[in-house]
């Protein structure tokens, strides 16, 4: 989940990434997301979302895509 503020830290969106269920291999995730425009500052959390269980994460990166 990405949640993105304004320059005085209200927020302006939630964006998912991905849902898991399950157990499942290891796999590549990738998600493109559109950034508000008055979007300052983001926080990525990678959580269990009251979920009980396991759940591995690797390699996670962040990157501008150019149009």
């Amino acid at each position: 989940m990405v949640t993105f503020y304004d320059a005085d830290r209200a927020i302006l969106d939630h964006q998912r990434v991905a849902t898991f269920d399950g157990s499942f291999p290891w796999r590549r995730q990738e998600a493109t997301l559109s950034v508000p425009l008055k979007a300052r500052e983001a926080i990525l959390r990678i959580e269990l979302f009251g979920a009980v269980g396991e759940l591995d994460i690797d390699d996670v990166r962040v990157s501008p895509v150019r149009e």
